[in-house]
């Protein structure tokens, strides 16, 4: 999908927007007058960076955008239909509530990222944000590939928008084997892609899609986010001897492309420095989990927690297992409320934990993780 960096959406007026640039307007008009005069075009690097100057005046934060990690693993050489995880309630990575505070709007042109995008949309990007598999990204195409991209489908793109062709775009990130590449639909519903390296800059990953004055893509329904609760230590323990220690966050998600994934969601330690022994209440909650997965369902989804101290040793336990799956299920939550003893000098750590292994591409999402730990007087 070609984007215009220089428009805004009609409900924003006044919000932050990239200035109109008159070299780069002049620059895409005269390409599209030369090719529908049947002229040759030649696209210089000065050209082509006029527009690139003008959005890193606007947006200095996009000069330093967090570029994919070339050391990441590999992913799988297998390049699946485009739709193919659309149908199964795909949610953008790292949702935004809001698009302030971020860059943009970048005005879609073309039906290239249906149905993930649509003709019109406005997206947002985070530069700050490192890109991962999957991921929706803005980018500004390098002098040569631009050039390339004009000699080759400027015309198709014309008929298609009304437009010209312009140095910037948003296209998904995909990591095929051990190469970055740009994917967007191709001919009968299959993927097509054209690799990073040497054709394109990232400039950011996209957070928040607004599609006639509202949020767009899917992301976690409003109703799954909510303000955690005040965790009252005079109601719940009114026998305290420690100050509660309480880790929290917000909408999240683990996964990628086939493998085994075991991460950490949230973690908590108490340290009893009373002089004596204590008792250590701990309550671990997830609120609405799912998972999505593309073909068979994954051989593992759950999740779990660990605990651990010198004076108590270690164990775990399951909270869901196997997790719901997002389209097909409701959304599950947990609650685990466990109580250890703890020696004077001793360090208890708790961690919620998420676990999905799959021979194809597997996610566990959440709207809202936390750990919640109180010393009581035993």
């Amino acid at each position: 999908m070609g984007v215009d960096s220089s428009r805004q959406p009609p409900r924003r007026r006044g919000g932050p927007t990239l200035p109109m640039n008159a070299e780069a307007r002049t620059l895409s008009h005269a390409i599209g007058a030369a090719l529908r005069a049947g002229k040759a075009v030649r696209v210089s690097e000065t050209q082509v960076a006029l527009p690139a100057a003008a959005f890193f005046d606007r947006w200095p934060a996009c000069r330093n955008a967090v570029q994919p990690r070339d050391d990441a693993p590999a992913g799988s050489t297998y390049v699946a239909a485009w739709k193919r995880d659309h149908a199964k309630g795909w949610r953008l990575r790292s949702p935004a509530t809001s698009p302030d505070g971020l860059v943009g709007p970048f005005l879609g042109r073309g039906g290239c990222l249906e149905p993930y995008f649509h003709d019109g949309d406005f997206s947002y990007t985070d530069p700050r944000i490192a890109p991962e598999h999957g991921d929706f990204v803005a980018l500004m195409w390098s002098p040569g590939f631009f050039e390339r991209l004009v000699r080759t489908s400027a015309d198709e793109f014309i008929r298609e928008t009304g437009r010209s062709p312009s140095g910037f775009a948003v296209k998904r990130l995909l990591r095929v084997g051990r190469e970055w590449c740009l994917a967007t639909v191709g001919p009968r519903g299959t993927t097509a892609t054209v690799p990073l390296a040497g054709n394109a800059r990232l400039l950011g990953v996209v957070t928040y899609v607004e599609r006639g004055g509202r949020a767009a893509l899917p992301v976690l329904p409003a109703s799954m986010i909510r303000l955690d609760r005040v965790w009252n230590t005079e109601v719940i323990a009114p026998n305290a001897v420690t100050d509660p220690v309480v880790s929290s966050t917000g909408i999240g998600t683990i996964g990628g492309p086939a493998g085994s994934y075991d991460s950490t969601i949230r973690t908590a330690s108490l340290a009893n420095t009373t002089g004596s022994v204590i008792t250590v209440q701990v309550e671990v909650s997830i609120q609405n989990v799912g998972v999505s997965w593309d073909t068979a369902p994954p051989a593992t989804r759950r999740v779990y927690y660990t605990y651990s101290s010198s004076s108590s040793g270690s164990g775990s336990a399951d909270m869901l297992n196997p997790a719901p799956e997002v389209l097909g299920d409701v959304p599950a939550s947990a609650t685990a409320v466990i109580q250890v003893p703890l020696l004077n000098g001793d360090t208890l750590t708790v961690n919620l934990k998420g676990n999905v292994a799959h021979t194809d591409d597997v996610f566990l999402f959440w709207s809202a993780a936390t750990v919640r730990m109180v010393g009581l007087q035993r």
